[in-house]
């Protein structure tokens, strides 16, 4: 079958199966309640074969202000090195800038290679580390009180410190579907972290702090309430000395990303806030 023959279609609520079926094929770690939260906040954009079955995904997640996030641009196998990729990623950049956005993107190694030519910069780098429990977590424990509006607002706004651009509504899915992982740090200390159930893994993150004595404290309290044995974090390579403390809980280095914005050599707000992010699909 010849790509002139497939579908361009917009992912609707419909199509949250067969995206799942393509990042499965490729052992990323979403889960259905990613990509619920994906397609449901972004602009999500497929093609399907005559057949109807979606072979090629991507999503941009708008934020509040500057910037928008490009992510889960996916090929099943036996379509990739067709130009697919290429073509998606080319109309969610068209799609951002129509707006007036900032494209912005986690690129692995391979993936960096194939974005700096089409104008994309990286901004910094991070690691994402792995950890085996080595025995079955434990069920969820409770975790800090769900935020009422208030403290929700003032958590939402730390993150917007961080990040440069706000993005309130994937986080209060985030608070929705693990509310006994928040940890928040009392005042006048400022920091929180979230955490949230992924297919293969526990993924903690974002997690923003004033401090790295705080980060500590708050990642510490994030792994014990893991949730599924193995978690995963992904830190920032400028936190030396929270990266160090990470490693002596026993994670060890699983795969680097880059951070990438199209058009713009340095990051949005205040990245030395932020000590571990929430992940290449969300930022």
């Amino acid at each position: 079958m010849s790509t002139e023959d497939l579908t361009r279609v917009a992912l609707g609520q419909g199509h949250i199966g067969a995206a799942l079926t393509l990042s499965c094929a490729a052992h990323w770690n979403q889960s259905a309640s990613d990509w619920r939260l994906m397609i449901g906040q972004g602009g999500g954009i497929g093609l399907e074969d005559g057949n109807g079955t979606l072979v090629a995904s991507a999503i941009t997640l708008p934020y509040a202000r500057d910037v928008a996030w490009i992510s889960m641009v996916l090929v099943r196998q036996d379509w990739q090195r067709r130009g697919l990729a290429s073509d998606l990623l080319v109309q969610c950049i068209e799609a951002v800038e129509s707006r007036g956005l900032i494209p912005a993107l986690d690129a692995t190694p391979a993936g960096e290679k194939v974005y700096l030519p089409l104008g994309f910069v990286p901004i910094f780098r991070f690691q994402r580390y792995e950890l085996d429990l080595g025995k079955p977590a434990m069920p969820q424990g409770k975790g800090d009180p769900s935020p009422d509006p208030e403290t929700f607002e003032a958590l939402a706004a730390l993150d917007a410190e961080a990040a440069g651009a706000g993005r309130p509504a994937i986080l209060a899915d985030l608070v929705a579907r693990a509310p006994g992982a928040v940890c928040r740090l009392d005042a006048p200390e400022q920091g929180f972290v979230l955490a949230r159930p992924g297919r293969n893994a526990w993924q903690i993150g974002p997690l923003v702090a004033d401090s790295v004595d705080g980060a500590r404290r708050l990642f510490d309290r994030a792994l014990a309430r893991a949730a599924q044995r193995r978690v995963f974090i992904d830190v920032p390579d400028g936190q030396d000395a929270f990266r160090r403390h990470v490693e002596a809980a026993g994670f060890s280095p699983q795969r680097p990303f880059t951070r990438m914005y199209k058009g713009r050599d340095r990051a949005f707000g205040r990245p030395e806030l932020t000590f571990a992010v929430a992940g290449p699909e969300l930022g």
